[in-house]
C-alpha cells in the first residue's frame, strides 16, 4: 500500500487557550474499503476510526505509547513530508 492522504500533528504550543494539554498526533484517511484495516490498526493502536462527510474514515491516534508503536511499524516507509513530520513530533 502506498502513501495515501493523512498527517502528523505537532502542536506549535504546550497548552490551548483554554488549558488544555496539547498532544501530538497521527491521523489517516481511509476509503471506504479500506475500513477493515482501518478498525485493525485502531484496535492495535488504541485509536479511533470516525466517519467522514465523504466516502471515507479517520483513524486518530492520540496515546504516547500508540505513537511510539505507529513510529515502529512505519519505520523506513515514509517519505517527504510525513517522514519530516514524524521526526517533529520525537518519534
Amino acid at each position: 500500500m502506498a502513501e495515501r492522504d493523512g498527517f502528523i500533528k505537532k502542536a506549535n504550543k504546550i497548552r490551548s487557550e483554554n488549558g488544555k494539554i496539547l498532544y501530538p498526533s497521527v491521523t489517516i484517511i481511509f476509503a471506504d474499503k479500506y475500513l477493515p484495516l482501518a478498525e485493525i490498526l485502531a484496535n492495535k493502536l488504541k485509536g479511533t476510526v470516525n466517519k467522514g462527510q465523504g466516502n471515507y474514515y479517520v483513524l486518530s491516534i492520540y496515546s504516547l505509547s500508540a505513537l511510539h508503536t505507529f513510529a515502529q511499524l512505519v519505520s523506513g516507509k515514509f517519505r517527504r513530508p510525513k517522514i519530516e513530520a514524524l521526526h517533529r513530533i520525537g518519534l
